[in-house]
This record gives structure tokens, sequence and C-alpha cells, in this order.
């Protein structure tokens, strides 16, 4: 028999054992921390996505308060709350007469600038040009 097969096995020291606690201490703290940041992204996603679509809902209205109503019916809205359960989110509707032809000078368009907001994310806009 061979020397080595009958030596006992080396134990780790306290000292081996504290690092290897902290090296995975260390491990699992990165990890606690990448998943925070990754829930705190989807929730703004979320915030960015609901906010597009709440903007997109009054451009909408706005056009179909044009069809209904005619050119003159399109006009500014200050800011305004969302009814619940939106009511973290506002709007303001900002409406600019323009001429986009520049061949045809004499007619007015409306350029209308729907702005969403929320606190936790940018604003979102969504531009519409409404021809006369």
């Amino acid at each position: 028999m061979s020397p080595n097969i009958l030596k006992p096995k080396k134990a780790f020291t306290l000292v081996e054992l504290i690092f290897e606690i902290a090296i995975l201490a260390l491990v699992v703290l990165s990890t606690a921390m990448l998943l925070g940041q990754l829930s705190l992204n989807v929730i703004e996603t979320e915030t960015n996505s609901l906010a597009t679509a709440l903007g997109i809902e009054k451009s909408e209205e706005m056009l179909s308060n044009y069809r209904q109503n005619g050119f003159g019916a399109v006009v500014s809205v200050p800011a305004t709350l969302f009814p619940a359960p939106f009511q973290d989110y506002s709007y303001t509707i900002d409406v600019q007469n323009v001429v986009s032809n520049p061949l045809q000078p004499g007619i007015i368009d409306k350029q209308v600038t729907i702005t969403v907001s929320n606190p936790n994310i940018v604003d979102v806009v969504i531009d519409l040009l409404i021809v006369n």
C-alpha cells in the first residue's frame, strides 16, 4: 500500500471558511442587486407602456371628436388627470394652427401634441397633424 492512502485528509482552516463565506456573500449580494434592478426596469417599462396606451386613446378621442364635430372641435386641453384607476397619469393637449402645405398658405391645419405625464417616467409625447 502506498503511504499517501493512509494519510488523514487535511480539513479546511477557519480562515479558508471565512474567505469562502465572504465570496459567497458577494455573489448573493450581486445577484440580489441585479434582480432588484431588473424589477425596477420591468415596472418602468410597464408604466411607460401604459402611458403610451393612454396617449393613443386620447389621440383616438381627438380624431373621433374631429370627425363628429368638425375642425373647430379640435382644441387645447389643460393638464388633466386621467380617471381611476389611472389617476397617477395626467395629460395635456396642445393645439397649434399650422400651414402644413406651403403651396396652399391659406389652408390652416392643426398640429396636436398630446403629452402624458407620470412622476416615475419621462413624459410620453404623441404628435398628430389634422388636415382641414
